[in-house]
């Protein structure tokens, strides 16, 4: 018998691969709405791309996710951030629905979708193609 062959090497799994996983998890937090209001856009502040003040309640959009402004890794990080902001801005000129998931993320910040957010500029919101930095 020759040598026994070791099983191949699997890498992390890719952005692809963990996509299911994301959108059973939007469905999931979709379909366990809390409370649902409409926002006019002088009673909501833009923190970033994905998180508003409301009231004094930081809320974080579960999508789109949006790069990080407060400590970005690049400048590419930071422009892409700085554009997803100012798009989140331009869509809550006129009033929005917030619908609130009674769950909160690590930060405190309640998890919320926003329909119709998505349907901008994608080349501000992340993925495999918004982070450029290394190391």
């Amino acid at each position: 018998m020759g040598p026994q062959r070791k099983g191949r090497r699997t890498s992390r799994p890719s952005v692809h691969s963990k996509k299911p996983l994301f959108l059973a998890s939007l469905l999931a937090l979709a379909c366990t709405v809390a409370r649902s209001e409409t926002v006019e856009s002088d009673q909501i502040r833009v923190i970033d791309g994905d998180t508003v003040d409301l009231a004094g309640e930081h809320i974080c959009l579960v999508e789109p996710h949006a790069p990080t402004i407060s400590k970005p890794r690049c400048k590419t990080e930071l422009a892409k951030g700085l554009l997803a902001s100012e798009h989140l801005r331009q869509f809550l000129k006129v009033p929005a629905r917030i619908e609130r998931s009674g769950w909160t993320d690590n930060y405190g910040r309640i998890l919320a979708l926003m329909p119709g957010i998505g349907e901008g500029p994608q080349v501000a919101h992340s993925g495999p193609q918004a982070h450029c930095c290394r190391g």
